[in-house]
């Protein structure tokens, strides 16, 4: 029944699925069960498998950055409340009264000050008096700002603002706390609002009368770099807080949609985010129009559970089921976590024991039933009317609202009690396309099963999820030809909709249909290997599989990476389980397509392929994908896990340089043709020099002649042998893969966890998949928390270049860095690494990736200031390509603000020390003072384009380092120097850090003095 006298509206299937109403009436919510923490949160492959930054602050502006290009509006507060809440088809009996509804909050300047009137306002009030009825009933709402969601550790969760809790879930949170009332819970939030206390803080701009809304930035306004970056950066960080919030509570519940309201002083919005966007209405007061807010509130409490979002199709399991679930998940779990023949070797691994935790993939209470009605099944299996699949905690969850928002199980079939693979999932749905590109995945699977393709998992069932609605008598009923959809690209048409040529919301704002596949295989993904023989021989399967799509199906794969190759323990005909290495799988593929499709940008959005993706690919161009990228792939794939799980003799610090540069680098671009992706830089420069792979060893001597031979597979170089040029095709790939695979005798137990054993050097970046644990990392709950890192720099914080009329961007760039020999950052010795180092110098692309008319010319590695031997400059320094990169922004464009917006890169900027560094500079009519870089010229691409700066005053290492170097070198770029300091020896260090404690001594003395001259009394003459 409706809660506390709402009159019932209307069936929601209309809001799913874009058709007119069903005859059916409110559900009686049985929606909105509470989804754990997953172990892998894949937002991005940098969340899954990147080495980058994991706090707010750089999640946050990555989700603004994110929902530029897929939010719609301004929409009409009236068209809104009609179209999404049925407010034509509520009946406002009961309704209390708008009139000064909201006064309370009336000239409140503090944001803590605006929480209490608001509540007080909304919910039922008691007191003899000013007795009312609530304005969302059967809700109520709670201040939560300051009791954090700790479901995913704490110190740091969701905490939005104010959220409302349907009465009927409060006693199903978890009361722990020491404030109950206050308790967050984003498993269980039905609406949230995020306040902020001025209107200047609004994260959208209305257009006006005259304003043209084809050129109009609707969310973000000053996201252009028009205003101070130290004011950009704090918007990026609220509008991506109010995004997040939206993102965690989708991917807690089963909802198809959420609701929330953003509040700026008393101008207030209302939001619906679904998987393709989000809709938000114009900007209206809330003391001069209060009754658009409390039509908001009583049809959202009037309105089915459907209609505010939830999923119908997913129930709470009965405790009986609850007990299956564990018992049988235990089982599997270790069955396949047996270990190979010598278990002494891995038995002390803590991935080992994180993963046969159940709390991997089960928490107690916290187990669903999803209902799979008339699901599609393979040819020659008899068909089903319904599937009844448990599960618990996914393995992998998005932090993302926009896009695919998968979600993957192990689940356990409750008619045969066998633990299958779930996967939920946003499928884009484009009717009519010609390819496999946005088919059902399971449709895909079958047709690669008949071609014949090897290593390809099952399918049991898959299909599009049906509307469910809830009749009179309590009922639910399936509405068989009505399918669960995305609503916000129907609007994209709407004359009220903002559309700044640079954002192209159609190229990002699609059509996406709920979608679930089960498959038959159940195992850990590939960074559970053993050992190098699972390693290679585990790749393999997945090459035999992609070799066989492309020459059976025409088809490629496209999204090749560790989590995409699970690895899987079958069992004797007596049951138990086979001994050696586990079989391998190829699994999702939601990425394929046809061979010779035709240039789509969707699929340059980094995703879970980003790390992994071909050189070419990752480029940005308009590549078109062949099956190289694919073979590319997997060569990445295996240098990643072995980087991860293999010995090989790299330290802490050139490992995480060597991930970094290779596997996270990317670039999101904001242009004409929309946002688009680009980097690879340093995969291309590894194809043509080995810059990363030269100085790496293995203790493995198969997994080192394999990784030669493909390099040179790969990107033949000078001291390539003959036999090894020209062998880039699938047919000689699989020679000699087969061949050393038969012939090769590869350890089954050599796995290690190399960032475990460093774990001082990773903090605060670890992806969850390089650690295998149960608990993600957490995610700080304000931008001013973030992880203490190892590498920060001493040397305060860049300052932000931002100007009228220009665009600022930052670019990261390969330079040639400076290091004496012996010390701890050259590169070994030998001729294989000579060669390389030869060719390194010879074949060195500019050191500027610039968009400018002409790059400008690299960088001259400096001399070392002091031989340690006689004091003079040292002239025996040779220069080497080390694995390290800058960074370098620019601004580019005239006053007229022309040009191209890089908008975000990988999200940490370790310190020169770490070898990596930050350069400033500018270029355009109007130009400001980069941080090291002076005015240039007005043609130059502005990478550090003036004379280096120094502080003659400055006490710090680095400040005294680059004064000596100025003074040494008075035309020297900013560039010149952090080649300089990046390749200094630990002697050299230690005699600036001799001179930089005499000067604190020197400043500490000064200070003292001055500070008894100041408290000395007066003498009166």
């Amino acid at each position: 029944m409706p809660p506390n006298g709402c009159k019932a509206a209307s069936s929601s299937a209309h809001v799913l699925s874009n058709e007119p109403p069903a005859t059916v009436h409110h559900a009686s919510g049985l929606g909105a069960w509470n989804t754990p923490a997953p172990l892998a949160l894949s937002e991005t492959s940098s969340q899954t498998f990147g080495f980058m930054r994991k706090d707010s602050k750089s999640r946050y502006a990555r989700l603004a950055v994110e929902a530029v290009t897929t939010t719609l509006g301004p929409m009409p507060v009236d068209q809104f409340l009609d179209v999404f809440l049925s407010r034509q088809q509520i009946s406002q009996e009961g309704i209390p009264a708008a009139a000064r509804a909201f006064e309370g909050i009336r000239k409140l300047e503090k944001e803590v000050d605006f929480y209490a009137p608001l509540i007080e306002a909304i919910n039922e009030d008691h007191s003899a008096v000013n007795a009312r009825a609530s304005r969302c009933p059967g809700f109520v709402f709670r201040k939560t700002c300051n009791s954090a969601d700790q479901q995913r550790g704490k110190v740091g969760a969701m905490k939005s603002d104010i959220v409302g809790f349907a009465a009927r879930h409060l006693s199903l949170m978890d009361a722990d706390s020491n404030d109950p009332d206050s308790m967050t819970d984003m498993g269980f939030a039905a609406v949230y609002i995020e306040v902020k206390p001025k209107q200047t803080m609004d994260h959208y701009r209305d257009p006006g009368r005259e304003d043209k809304r084809e050129e109009w930035r609707f969310a973000l306004p000053n996201y252009s770099g028009d205003t101070e970056g130290s004011n950009l950066d704090k918007e990026k960080q609220d509008f991506g807080q109010n995004v997040a919030y939206a993102a965690e509570i989708c991917a807690r519940q089963h909802r198809h949609c959420c609701f929330s309201i953003s509040l700026s002083g008393s101008s207030a919005r209302l939001i619906r985010w679904d998987r393709a966007g989000s809709v938000v209405t114009e900007s209206f007061d809330i003391l001069a129009e209060p009754h658009f807010l409390c039509d908001f509130l009583w049809c959202f409490a009037c309105v089915s559970d459907p209609e505010r979002g939830y999923d119908l199709t997913v129930k709470r399991a009965a405790r009986s089921e609850e007990l299956l679930f564990s018992e049988r998940i235990e089982a599997h779990v270790k069955t396949q976590m047996m270990p190979t023949p010598d278990p002494a070797a891995i038995s002390t691994d803590l991935d080992d024991q994180a993963l046969a935790d159940m709390s991997i993939h089960y928490l107690r209470r916290s187990v669903t039933a999803i209902e799979i009605t008339h699901p599609m099944v393979p040819d020659g299996q008899p068909p089903t009317h319904s599937r009844r699949l448990l599960v618990s905690r996914p393995t992998s969850a998005p932090l993302s609202m926009a896009g695919r928002g998968t979600r993957s199980y192990w689940a356990v079939d409750v008619s045969t009690e066998q633990v299958v693979f779930l996967k939920d999932t946003w499928r884009i749905d484009i009717p009519g396309n010609s390819s496999n590109l946005y088919k059902q995945e399971g449709v895909v699977l079958d047709g690669l099963h008949r071609h014949g393709v090897r290593h390809i998992p099952p399918v049991l069932c898959h299909g599009d999820v049906k509307v469910v609605v809830e009749d009179e008598a309590g009922e639910l009923q399936t509405r068989s030809d009505k399918f669960q959809t995305t609503l916000t690209q129907n609007f994209l048409d709407e004359p009220w909709v903002c559309s700044h040529a640079l954002l192209r919301l159609r190229s990002r704002v699609v059509k996406r249909t709920h979608y679930r596949l089960t498959l038959g295989v159940v195992g850990f993904d590939l960074l559970n290997l053993r050992g190098t023989a699972e390693l290679l021989h585990g790749t393999y399967s997945a090459f035999q599989a992609s070799i066989d799509a492309y020459k059976l199906a025409r088809c490629l794969h496209r999204d090749l990476s560790p989590a995409n190759i699970i690895l899987h323990r079958r069992l004797n005909s007596d049951g138990t389980p086979q001994q050696g290495m586990r079989d391998a799988y190829l699994v999702d593929w939601d990425l394929s397509c046809n061979v010779g499709h035709e240039y789509s940008g969707e699929q340059y959005v980094p995703s879970m392929w980003w790390q992994f993706a071909s050189a070419n690919i990752a480029s940005g161009s308009k590549h078109r994908h062949n099956i190289r990228d694919d073979m590319e792939s997997l060569f990445y794939v295996v240098l990643y896990c072995g980087l991860l799980r293999l010995p090989h003799n790299l330290t802490p610090t050139p490992l995480r340089m060597t991930l970094n540069s290779l596997f996270d680098y990317y670039q999101m671009i904001l242009g004409d043709e929309g946002l688009c992706i680009d980097g690879g830089s340093g995969k291309a420069k590894n194809k043509a020099n080995r810059t990363y792979t030269a100085t790496l060893s293995w203790e493995c001597a198969g997994m080192a002649s394999w990784m030669d031979t493909m390099l040179d597979f790969i990107g033949p170089i000078v001291s390539t042998p003959p036999s090894r040029r020209d062998k880039w095709h699938p047919d000689d790939v699989d020679k000699y893969w087969s061949g050393f695979l038969s012939s090769t005798e590869l350890p089954l137990a050599d796995r290690v966890n190399n960032i475990l054993q460093s774990p001082s050097k990773f903090g605060g970046i670890r992806p969850p998949k390089a650690l295998e644990l149960a608990e993600p990392p957490t995610m700080a709950s304000s931008s001013k928390r973030t992880f203490e890192d190892p590498f920060d720099s001493e040397d305060p914080p860049p300052r932000k270049i931002a100007r009228k009329g220009g665009r600022t961007f930052i670019t990261r760039v390969p330079t040639q860095h400076v290091f004496a020999e012996g010390s701890r950052h050259a590169p070994p010795s030998g001729p294989r690494a000579a060669t390389s180092r030869a060719q390194s110098a010879a074949s060195q692309a500019p050191s500027v990736v610039s968009y400018a008319t002409a790059p400008p010319p690299s960088p001259t590695p400096g001399p070392s200031l002091i031989n340690m031997e006689n004091g003079t400059p040292a002239a025996d320094l040779k220069p080497v390509l080390s694995n390290t990169e800058s960074y370098g922004m620019e601004t580019l464009g005239d006053a007229k603000g022309k040009g191209r917006v890089v908008v975000a890169t990988s999200e940490r900027t370790p310190d020169a020390n770490a070898g990596q560094s930050l350069g400033h500079g500018t270029a355009g009519n109007k130009r400001k003072r980069g941080d090291g870089g002076d005015k240039g010229t007005s043609n130059s691409g502005g990478h550090s384009a003036g004379r280096l700066r120094a502080d003659p005053h400055s006490i710090t290492v680095r400040g005294i380092c680059k004064k000596a170097y100025v003074d040494a070198h008075p035309n020297a770029t900013l560039d010149d120097f952090n080649v300089y300091f990046a390749g200094l020896d630990r002697k050299t260090l230690a005699v600036y850090e001799e001179l930089s404690e005499k000067k604190k001594a020197d400043r500490r003395d000064q200070k003292a003095i001055e500070k008894r001259l100041k408290n000395r009394p007066n003498r009166v003459r």
